[in-house]
């Protein structure tokens, strides 16, 4: 799975520095606005049993554990967050997306992946689109 495709980010940031913004700040509201889209969108591919009584459950389904971690920095200092399942109860995604000896593997994630990213490119857009209106005003 590859990333997104920032030039046309870059190109809009580049816009906004030249005009003097605090680019952190920018970069926080840009982030936070493609971060719920993103997770909501990622949540709903995730697999839900809808057959299995509430109380006959062992644990609750993933789908309702997505989370988004607060801003990271990589090594070479762009900021993102990470969508996953809220802890280590849910591994059980790891054998449904690969598979195992005695199931045939039900894969998930890279569609879940496509969904979050294109839920989260369009809010991001605006965010910065605002910001930047907001500097040349």
């Amino acid at each position: 799975m590859s990333g997104f495709n920032y030039e046309e980010f870059d190109q809009m940031v580049g816009r906004v520095e030249r005009l003097g913004a605090d680019m952190d700040r920018v970069s926080k509201d840009v982030l936070n606005a493609g971060c719920e889209p993103a997770r909501q969108a990622f949540a709903k591919k995730i697999p839900y049993d809808s057959k299995t009584p509430r109380n006959k459950r062992r644990h609750e389904h993933a789908r309702k554990n997505i989370i988004s971690t607060r801003t990271k920095k990589s090594r070479s200092g762009s900021k993102y967050r990470v969508i996953k399942a809220r802890d280590e109860t849910f591994n059980y995604l790891w054998y449904r997306e690969k598979g195992t000896s005695k199931m045939e593997a039900r894969p998930f994630a890279e569609a879940a992946y496509k969904a979050a990213r294109k839920a989260a490119v369009g809010p991001m857009k605006q965010a910065l689109l605002k910001a930047l209106n907001k500097h040349l005003n």
